[in-house]
């Protein structure tokens, strides 16, 4: 064989043998790269069986106790909430529409209203949604439907009432002074 063939064939070994090593480094190099897209889906799999669970949606209802304006410092009746030992504190803005009272909002399921009647006056119970507006501040019906509603252990709901802000279901209680009243109310989502 001639130096030149022998040169070639050398040559050819070389780039042979290189090619060779940068198949093989590259090969490695593909073959342990891949375990960070592993953790990538293990940790998708991960999260997608590890989330949480989607909370029950709370429905917040709304109950109003008013009664005529007659002294807007001076309260006709007091409102204590789930056992509170402490009066809730009168909506300053019932004043504008000629009466004094209480709203209370809720958004568990259930409540229990203890009414201590100061004076001889006419109490109204309004159930209702909440008040919820748009950006121009017109209503949004939010719907709450109750299922119970008791006055002194009386039962003043034949069947369930949807009820919304502007739909609400109105109850007149005459109460005396020294009259404690006991309202006991229940709901759930509406149908709606």
């Amino acid at each position: 064989m001639s130096k030149e063939i022998k040169n070639e064939k050398s040559k050819a070994g070389v780039v042979t043998a290189v090619v060779v090593a940068i198949a093989v480094i590259a090969g490695g190099i593909m073959f342990f790269k891949p375990s960070n897209n592993v953790k990538v889906q293990e940790q998708k799999v991960a999260t997608a069986t590890t989330a949480p669970k989607p909370k029950d949606e709370k429905i917040v209802a709304r109950i109003d106790l008013t009664t005529k304006l007659v002294d807007a410092k001076k309260p006709q009746f007091e409102v204590y909430v789930d056992g509170s030992k402490t009066p809730e504190k009168q909506a300053g803005w019932m004043q504008k529409s000629g009466n004094q009272g209480y709203v209370i909002q809720r958004d568990k399921s259930s409540t229990d209203i203890n009414i201590k009647s100061l004076n001889d006056s006419e109490l109204m119970v309004v159930l209702r949604g909440p008040d919820k507006r748009d950006e121009n501040k017109k209503f949004i019906p939010v719907w709450v439907k109750y299922t119970s509603f008791t006055v002194n252990g009386k039962k003043i709901l034949s069947e369930p009432v949807s009820v919304w802000h502007n739909k609400p279901f109105r109850h007149t209680i005459k109460a005396k002074a020294g009259d404690e009243i006991k309202i006991h109310a229940e709901w759930t989502k509406a149908d709606k």
